[in-house]
């Protein structure tokens, strides 16, 4: 077959010497700034958007070929549904790597066409239970089906393509028994979710809930869970990964710790990125341990994920999210404020140069100035949301007024724009 296309190319090679059999496309292009000097960023639309969701759908991909290898997550009655959809998403993937291939990739490189940049997120969860594998493939087939939908302006095909994800999508919810949902609002719950809560040796209702501040507190028989309402960012980590356990918008009652192991749910604890979520085992079962390593993770267009023996305000705990939009009504916390704004901020600084820290945990204190950053002192890797390092330090600033040029670092900008907030002098 190779010598067959030889010869083919040959023949029309020397009746057209110009044919050139492939499109001028960029190389190992990023959807970032490129570190490389010879990498070409794509940021000409609507390459740009369209290039956000052929790599939705290639994740989207990888994930559901790694559903499918488990049999406790995918029995073999689903498998010939499950292996349609993924050759779904090869075509859909095909048909936007094929499109970009057309469209200029960026203004400064006009006679380079753009392409797939494959880029998956490293954050990506394991699933947890049947139920909620079928819940995140729904939504994750809703996106991107919405996505497609609004980009058929630029390539009218997309439109078969965004009714068969929300077909898709539609299967799945079936699988979990949310046939009725029709908002992201809480779905009717499946038979494997009642069964789970009706047979919990103590729900929430024979816990003791605090009624003054915002703390649920749900006592199970091998695991207290705590529910801080000030500091979640609805990362939905809990009603993904263990829908059994923490049943979203409904009135009361709604976390039943009893539903699932104390190792499912300290797992659910641990990716919960605010801190919002925490326990304390009550079989003899280990506790959240100090991490290995001090991170602070910078989310694009969003907060500073911490996730280190972490102190502020003389209060010790291991999971944070803390505002750097400079919005938020629960400084030095996020509450979601940069949403609302649609604050810009990119998660993706540039490396600095930097040697690897003698230690690499141990207490890391923050402390909020006031009317200016995070002054933060103890061992700690900055990082990218993809993971890159971008500064091993014992000691800086960070801004938290949403304007340094320097983000995710302070610039001294907040004197400039006046920015307000309480802290230390």
């Amino acid at each position: 077959r190779f010598c067959a296309i030889r010869t083919e190319w040959r023949a029309l090679k020397a009746a057209r010497p110009t044919f050139v059999p492939a499109r001028t496309v960029a190389r190992n292009p990023v959807m970032r700034s490129p570190m490389a000097l010879d990498r070409i960023q794509i940021v000409a639309e609507p390459a740009a958007q369209l290039l956000d969701a052929a790599n939705a759908a290639y994740g989207l991909m990888l994930r559901q070929l790694a559903l499918m290898s488990d049999e406790a997550l995918c029995p073999r009655e689903l498998r010939r549904s499950v292996g349609e959809q993924t050759l779904g998403l090869m075509h859909l993937v095909a048909a936007l790597g094929t499109e970009l291939t057309t469209l200029p990739a960026n203004r400064e490189h006009p006679d380079v066409n753009a392409g797939i940049t494959f880029t998956v997120s490293r954050s990506a969860l394991s699933f947890q239970s049947p139920d909620s594998a079928a819940a995140i493939m729904a939504e994750r087939y809703t996106e991107i089906a919405a996505r497609l939908q609004s980009l058929t302006v630029h390539m009218p095909d997309l439109k078969r393509y965004a009714a068969m994800l929300n077909d898709f999508a539609q299967q799945w919810r079936e699988r979990a028994g949310t046939t009725k949902m029709k908002t992201p609002a809480t779905p009717p719950l499946s038979p494997l979710i009642s069964t789970a809560i009706s047979t919990a040796k103590k729900p929430l209702a024979d816990a003791p809930v605090l009624a003054a501040g915002k703390v649920d507190v749900a006592r199970g028989t091998a695991v207290e869970v705590r529910f801080d309402h000030s500091r979640c960012i609805h990362s939905r980590h809990c009603v993904l990964d263990e829908p059994t356990v923490f049943i979203a918008n409904k009135p009361g009652e709604w976390i039943y710790p009893d539903a699932v192991s104390a190792e499912r749910i300290a797992q659910v604890a641990h990716n919960c990125p605010s801190g919002a979520i925490t326990y304390t085992r009550l079989d003899g079962g280990e506790n959240e341990l100090a991490p290995l390593v001090n991170v602070i993770r910078v989310r694009e267009n969003g907060p500073l994920a911490v996730k280190a023996t972490l102190i502020i305000d003389g209060q010790e705990s291991r999971r944070a999210t803390l505002c750097r939009c400079g919005l938020s009504n629960n400084k030095p916390y996020c509450d979601s404020s940069h949403v609302a704004a649609n604050f810009t901020a990119s998660g993706e600084s540039s490396t600095r140069s930097t040697e690897p820290l003698a230690a690499r945990d141990g207490p890391l204190e923050v402390t909020p100035l006031r009317n200016g950053p995070l002054d933060v002192r103890g061992n700690l890797e900055i990082c990218c949301g993809t993971g890159r390092i971008i500064d091993r330090l014992t000691a800086t600033q960070l801004c938290r007024c949403g304007h340094s040029n320097d983000k995710p670092f302070c610039d001294g900008s907040h004197a400039l724009v006046g920015f307000e907030a309480s802290g230390a002098d």
